[in-house]
């Protein structure tokens, strides 16, 4: 299967047919409404490596209490892994 580069990372937990289903355009559009709109319940943080966006990070409220927080949606450009970008 050739795996198109952003399902890249993905690709090793997900079956054939989801990887082939996930459309770079819907994902362009998501990214793109998140980092515009953003969300009363949720915070994006952004890598940047030269001026150009390199990873995302989404962190969402799921709880009551004001420490309850769940990672919802993360993103490394698949050329740069093991470079410490989504390390802590």
């Amino acid at each position: 299967m050739n795996t198109p580069r952003h399902t890249k990372s993905f690709a090793p937990f997900a079956s054939a047919e989801w990887v082939e289903s996930r459309s770079l355009d819907e994902y362009h559009s998501k990214w793109h409404e998140n980092l515009a709109t953003g969300s009363a319940d949720s915070t994006i943080l952004v890598a940047v490596i030269d001026e150009a966006i390199v990873g995302t990070i989404r962190v969402s409220s799921m709880g009551a209490r004001e420490f309850d927080a769940q990672m919802s949606g993360m993103h490394v450009e698949p050329d740069l892994p093991g470079q410490g970008i989504g390390a802590c």
